[in-house]
């Protein structure tokens, strides 16, 4: 039994900063061995729920919807991301978002969003093409100020085929919940999101190739 969880354990189980990402369907590949996968996982948070509890853990890290949470005593949380659940301490609330208003056509600053730092930094130049971390806007007709701020309800993006609700486009791109409120939102002055960095971008103000843009990048801080 020993020889055989460690070998699933490492399929099931792995990393990713402070929290703990369980595999669903290895948890359903291996119903008998999935109470001591969990308890395995839990090790570090120092949680050690007993029988109904890990039954119920179990049964919910099989079958919940994503963006379900489940809550086990001492504070850890259990978060379904589609086809993985997230295990993480829960924590105190982050400090309060402080956006970036991108105001004069260059300029650099920090964004705070859902608990992390950006830096961003912003000018004219010849747009070569898009990057996870950067956006070309043409100029002209663009509502500005820009405003770079965490995601609001009721947010919405043009793409292709129309204007869509943000709400549905995480869904529809699968971003865990998890990063959801730590990811930037650029959004013009009537409030119409221009980037969803990581996501989309709008397909308006499209630069041509070589064509001068508002550059935008983004980074770590």
């Amino acid at each position: 039994m020993k020889q055989a969880l460690g070998g699933v354990a490492s399929e099931a189980i792995r990393t990713d900063g402070d929290a703990v990402i369980l595999s669903r369907a290895r948890f359903r590949q291996n119903p008998v061995l999935a109470p001591l996968l969990l308890r395995q996982a839990l090790r570090c948070f120092g949680s050690t729920p007993g029988q109904v509890g890990t039954r119920m853990a179990v049964q919910f890290i099989m079958d919940s919807p994503s963006g379900r949470e489940f809550l086990l005593a001492g504070g850890v949380s259990l978060l379904a991301e589609f086809d993985e659940v997230r295990v993480r301490q829960t924590a105190a609330a982050p400090a309060p978002d402080q956006p970036l208003c991108l105001d004069g056509p260059a300029g650099t600053g920090l964004a705070h969003i859902g608990g992390r730092e950006y830096r961003v930094a912003w000018g004219v130049d010849s747009w070569l093409g898009d990057a996870p971390d950067g956006v070309g806007l043409c100029t002209d007709q663009l509502r500005t100020p820009l405003l770079f701020r965490g995601p609001k309800p009721g947010d919405r993006i043009r793409l292709f085929g129309g204007s869509r609700a943000l709400k549905k486009l995480w869904s529809d791109r699968r971003v865990p919940r998890s990063r959801r409120a730590s990811t930037p939102v650029l959004v013009d002055a009537a409030g119409m999101a221009l980037w969803v960095v990581g996501v989309a971008r709008t397909v308006e103000f499209q630069p041509r190739h070589g064509e001068d843009a508002l550059l935008i990048q983004l980074s770590d801080a």
